[in-house]
């Protein structure tokens, strides 16, 4: 049975990649991904919902995952370089999506204790605590944004894409 498979297979047309290097390939998928970072980070504003940064940084770790399976086809330093870059975009992202999920964890909690006790002394005192709790977990956020926009600028700028485009991009045939 298995060499009829083998023989069923090599019978069929091959795959429209399958003539690409392995490097070659790498490049345009990790290319692929970059692009899709860069295009996805410039759509994100001071208003976009956490959601939208979320998706982001799932991008992210996208680009990153490619890059590290194939990393042993380029350069060591050039990759260690790009992944360190990516690390630090990725960790803002991440603390911010921690703080959008403790965000959401006191506006429930809120919630839970407004319909339970509104009116009883401990419950003003807890909901004060909590309206304060979610004021400084606001703060820091908007200042992750800011530090995000600083860090995803130097990331999607002309210098780090003529890096990408140089270590990842196809090469054209050299005649």
């Amino acid at each position: 049975a298995w060499k009829r498979y083998l023989q069923k297979t090599a019978d069929r047309r091959p795959a429209p990649k399958a003539a690409l290097a392995i490097a070659e390939l790498a490049g345009r998928i990790i290319m692929r991904r970059y692009k899709r970072v860069i295009k996805d980070g410039r759509a994100l504003n001071a208003g976009t919902p956490a959601e939208a940064v979320h998706r982001l940084r799932i991008q992210g770790k996208k680009l990153r995952y490619a890059i590290e399976f194939f990393s042993s086809l380029f350069p060591e330093k050039e990759i260690q370089h790009v992944v360190r870059q990516l690390k630090g975009l990725q960790d803002i992202l991440g603390s911010f999506n921690d703080l959008a999920v403790q965000q959401q964890v006191v506006q429930d909690s809120l919630a839970s204790l407004a319909s339970l006790a509104p009116q009883k002394p401990a419950s003003l005192a807890t909901a004060a605590a909590l309206g304060a709790l979610l004021q400084s977990l606001s703060t820091k956020q908007l200042a992750l944004r800011t530090h995000f926009a600083e860090t995803f600028a130097q990331f999607s700028g002309e210098e780090n894409t003529a890096f990408f485009y140089t270590l990842f991009a196809p090469k054209q045939d050299e005649a």
